[in-house]
């Protein structure tokens, strides 16, 4: 296998890794209970690394800025792993609701 198919493969194998555990974790937060900048950061986070797993998928160039963003949402959740078990961590609550 060439080393640019490798880097391909390996790319779209990470970005539906780190798509699939920001899926999960929105599956987790609650809008009524759960902070919206958490919500939102799990959307957006989804959705580039989304475009990015498309670019890889048809074949377009990746930046390296691009990688790095995935790299580093990958490093995120991997680092948060053992806070979301059970549920989302407490961080991520409005707070008492009224």
């Amino acid at each position: 296998m060439s080393t640019a198919l490798f880097i391909k493969f390996g790319g779209i194998a990470v970005c539906l890794f780190v798509l699939a555990a920001c899926v999960c974790r929105l599956d987790m937060l609650k809008l009524r209970y759960s902070k919206l900048a958490w919500i939102l950061m799990y959307i957006l986070w989804a959705i580039y690394t989304g475009g990015v797993l498309t670019d890889l998928w048809v074949g377009r160039p990746v930046d390296w800025y691009e990688a790095a963003g995935v790299f580093g949402l990958l490093i995120h959740i991997c680092l948060t792993r053992s806070g979301w078990h059970g549920g989302p961590p407490p961080d991520t609550n409005r707070g008492a609701l009224h």
